[in-house]
């Protein structure tokens, strides 16, 4: 089941030729200390086609209502928010994935040394913000509302999944806040595969 799971995810993830086109037009120009983060969860944790779709439609519809501005576009070093960048920046520019991508080089995605970095506050309070947060969902008002909710068969549900479970890249890590994220996409996303209790 967690392998169906895990095809399924990587068939919602846009095509290496579409990724590697991304790169070459809209290069990463990287401040940050380390690689870029979430690649080793793939494919979780990654931007979907649709995610990337809807971000190139959004860089069309800035661009017809505004025409071309001068603008830097950063990202935080996740891979996934590159990739937003990227798509943004190919909707903007007008650039199709069958254009030549060295030829029309526009902008560059630069990513902040994580110090400096205002997209991603999460990174540099990681730690206060996980101890508040388990502090919060280990509280006992919080634990009733939950209850209240019908949601411990769909927290046991969202624990078996393969990003939370022992081999999975958050082993034993469940939070509600990680678990928002896949909710989201799962909702965007049809054909993959659904919880039982949703």
């Amino acid at each position: 089941e967690a392998e169906a799971e895990r095809e399924a995810w990587s068939s919602a993830l846009p095509c290496a030729n579409l990724a590697d086109f991304l790169d070459q037009s809209f290069p990463v120009k990287s401040q940050a200390a380390v690689p870029p983060l979430g690649t080793d969860a793939k494919p979780f944790e990654m931007l979907t086609t649709l995610g990337g779709q809807q971000l190139q439609d959004f860089g069309q519809q800035l661009r017809q209502c505004y025409g071309l501005l001068p603008m830097e576009v950063a990202a935080s070093n996740f891979r996934r928010t590159q990739q937003s960048a990227q798509f943004f920046l190919m909707g903007y520019s007008g650039l199709t994935a069958s254009a030549s991508p060295n030829a029309q080089n526009l902008e560059r995605v630069l990513v902040r040394r994580k110090e400096d970095c205002v997209i991603n506050s999460f990174d540099r309070y990681m730690q206060e913000l996980m101890q508040r947060l388990r502090s919060i969902e280990a509280a006992e008002n919080f634990a009733a509302q939950e209850e209240a909710d019908g949601l411990p068969d769909v927290k046991e549900q969202l624990k078996s999944m393969p990003l939370f479970g022992a081999d999975g890249h958050m082993p034993g890590r469940f939070s509600w806040l990680h678990a928002w994220d896949v909710l989201t996409c799962l909702r965007a996303h049809e054909e993959l595969p659904k919880l039982e209790t949703l």
